[in-house]
């Protein structure tokens, strides 16, 4: 797959503060924000709105619905960021790529911080982790809370609450030990609203403000995740695991959604035939995914002359099993061959119960430290979640296909490259985000298709100098479509390209030390030629986004450590076409505000 490896030290280095900050600086994504909720526009390979067509968990511990959630990027190792087709594992509902954060194994003691920002920011961490005799095995515990005040924008004749977020908190944990490995997580969000919500005459804010007071946006998530492994050898591994997922999502105190996932499988691979051929297979023996329908309790609402869910009629239950298997064999000594596949099979289907996933590819390394990839992946998605709940009859599923040449070389540890080509089309579109419908027209409609290249760079020219640069170039096209005599094609703009779709992005930086106790890092951000359309009109926009930040090395017998980071320096306020909910694709907003923060450490 194309998968970059996002390292500890580079989540220090970079000073992010949220996943959507951490992927505007990765390969293949190109991300700029306007609010940290809501309104925010993951785009990748031509595609935007990705939370449908991704999927995100710690450790493997499947996260369907992660849009909100507040982040510390402290609790991590790594975060591995896949991109295209990743439906393998976890089948068509990580169509377009997956995120998974594998938890720190490091700690052998406590470890806190404390971050102040502008805009009141407050965040807090405790960490505390163990390590047992195996190496990776051990515990971790992390507590995160963070709250910060809003900041109101008037843009289009409408004002906005942005990056507004009240007392929230988090936790996450883990605990491996030998053949037994459980994962455990809570995260409490309470956002400000943002005040479009509400607008335009309605009076449902006032009823509710009268009743509760300030607008709260509201989400409760549990989720746990064990592991029983029957063979945990180097070369040989089976396990079975169980886990569940609840999710609550309340406006203030009004019940709008209830999502819950619980799902039981097993895992395994092993090396045959003198370690040449490598085998993985798995699947879920049973999941059931369910969303409540909320109609009972937005009577609030439709006394007030909002009708959200009037027409809904019950929760959606959705059962299904699944199996994969992939085989990567050796056949020259330089060559290997993959092949694999991955079938679902839904109960009660809306349609198409049986989805085939395949994949296959080819790899070379003519020489060590040079690998070159040929990559085909194939993965079939039906609407999932919310998209099910609000489902035409007979909609079918959507296809993602994509063909990747992968080259990877390292230089002698200074220079490492990966450039990956691709030609991607996606057919059938469930969701119609962007032709005046809502989140829940899922009819289906026109296709995408792109072709682009991705990058990476990382180069240590002397030491304790790091150069790096990463991004993309993409050429994305919407083929039109349409149903019952009416146009369901995305929105797009003469020549073709989809609406929040850039042409390119580009995340160029380097960190260099000042003295022996500081490491100074500045990067540039462009998102290049972003389409949109002005009233009909064809129209594009570029911004460029200065972050810079400092970091010491940790002092007073190693425990002690500070950083300064500041997001958006020059505060380039360049309008950019907004993308979300409850923004019109086509409207426009200033991408992301200055940011400021200081930050210290302890390790004890």
């Amino acid at each position: 797959m194309s998968v970059t490896v996002v390292s500890q030290e580079e989540l220090n280095r970079w000073n992010v503060h949220s996943f959507n900050e951490l992927l505007g600086r990765v390969p293949g994504f190109s991300f700029y924000d306007t609010d940290f909720y809501g309104q925010t526009s993951i785009n990748t390979r031509g595609i935007a709105g990705q939370l449908w067509r991704t999927r995100f968990g710690f450790e493997l511990m499947n996260i369907p619905d992660f849009g909100h959630f507040i982040f510390s990027p402290y609790f991590y190792k790594n975060i591995e960021v896949a991109r295209g087709p990743a439906g393998l594992t976890w089948g068509g509902s990580a169509e377009a790529g997956l995120f998974n954060l594998n938890l720190r194994d490091d700690l052998n003691g406590y470890e806190t911080h404390v971050e102040v920002g502008n805009n009141d920011r407050q965040a807090y961490d405790v960490l505390y982790g163990k390590k047992f005799e195996k190496e990776g095995d051990g515990y971790f515990v992390g507590l995160h809370t963070e709250k910060q005040d809003p900041a109101t924008r008037t843009q289009d004749g409408k004002s906005w609450k942005e990056n507004g977020i009240n007392p929230s908190y988090q936790v996450l944990a883990k605990i491996k030990d030998q053949r037994f490995k459980f994962l455990a997580f809570n995260d409490h969000e309470d956002h400000v609203i943002p005040i479009s919500w509400f607008n335009d005459g309605n009076t449902l804010g006032d009823a509710l403000k009268s009743k509760n007071g300030p607008f709260h946006d509201e989400f409760e998530t549990n989720a746990m995740r064990g592991e029983y492994h029957l063979i945990n050898e180097d070369k040989n591994n089976f396990y079975f695991y169980g886990e569940t997922y609840k999710k609550q999502w309340f406006i203030t105190g009004m019940a709008i959604d209830t999502q819950r996932r619980t799902a039981g499988g097993f895992s395994g691979e092993t090396n045959l035939l003198h370690d040449k051929l490598n085998l993985n297979a798995g699947g879920e023996l049973s999941a059931q995914e369910t969303t409540t329908d909320p109609s009972f309790n937005s009577s609030l609402a439709v006394a007030n002359g909002i009708d959200w869910y009037k027409d809904q009629t019950g929760p959606s239950r959705m059962t299904f099993n699944n199996l994969y298997m992939q085989g990567r064999y050796q056949f020259l000594d330089r060559w290997q061959a993959v092949l694999g596949g991955r079938m679902d099979h839904q109960i009660h289907a809306l349609v198409n119960p049986y989805l085939l996933s395949p994949r296959a590819g080819l790899i070379f390394s003519p020489k060590n430290n040079l690998t070159l990839k040929y990559l085909y992946n194939n993965t079939a998605r039906r609407p999932t979640g919310n998209e099910a709940r609000g489902a035409a009859p007979g909609i079918g599923p959507e296809y993602l296909t994509a063909h990747e040449l992968i080259a990877m070389y390292d230089y002698s540890d200074k220079l490492k490259l990966n450039a990956t080509l691709f030609h991607q089309v996606l057919e059938k579109v469930i969701n119609d985000f962007g032709s005046g419908g809502n989140m829940n027209a899922y009819n289906n409609g026109g296709g995408i298709s792109s072709d682009g290249l991705e990058w990476g760079v990382n180069y240590l020219p002397v030491k304790k100098v790091t150069m790096y640069w990463n991004g993309n170039l993409t050429r994305a096209r919407v083929d039109s479509a349409v149903r019952d005599g009416v146009d369901k094609t995305t929105a797009h703009i003469s020549n073709g390209q989809p609406v929040n779709s850039p042409l390119a992005s580009s995340f160029l930086g380097c960190e260099v030390p000042l003295t022996s106790y500081f490491r100074f890092n500045v990067d540039l951000r462009t998102i290049y030629r972003i389409a949109y359309l002005a009233g009909t009109e064809d129209a594009y926009a570029t911004v460029n986004l200065v972050d810079v930040s400092m970091r010491t090395k940790k002092f007073f017998n190693n425990s002690l450590s500070f950083s300064l980071a500041c997001m958006n320096v020059a505060d380039n306020k360049r309008l950019v076409p907004a993308f979300g909910e409850h923004v019109g694709s086509l409207g426009t907003m200033s991408p992301e505000s200055r940011r400021a923060y200081a930050s210290a450490i302890l390790n004890f």
